[in-house]
């Protein structure tokens, strides 16, 4: 891991590529994933969705959480979905 934190969900700048926290593994695998139009529109919304005062789950600390714990040597099975988190404390 890198010792740089998450940004928090009150940052005005909701994930600087420099803030997100990924092992270099995962980092040669989707680093350049965060520059791309797709991500960086992403990246818009959420700000302009944050910054209108709309609460976001899980906060912005949790959101690449399944990086920070696996590495991608121990990945076997992905699973693609949308968590149904829509209140405080539901991601864990």
């Amino acid at each position: 891991m890198t010792d740089t934190p998450h940004p928090g969900q009150d940052l005005p700048a909701v994930l600087p590529r420099d803030r997100i926290r990924l092992s270099p593994a995962w980092r040669s695998l989707i680093g350049d994933c965060f520059s791309e139009p797709y991500f960086l529109e992403l990246k818009r919304n959420l700000v302009k969705e944050i910054g209108s005062g709309v609460r976001v789950f899980p906060p912005a600390l949790h959101w690449f959480e399944a990086f920070d714990r696996t590495e991608p040597a121990d990945v076997r099975v992905v699973i693609i979905g949308q968590d149904p988190y829509h209140g405080p404390g539901q991601a864990h």
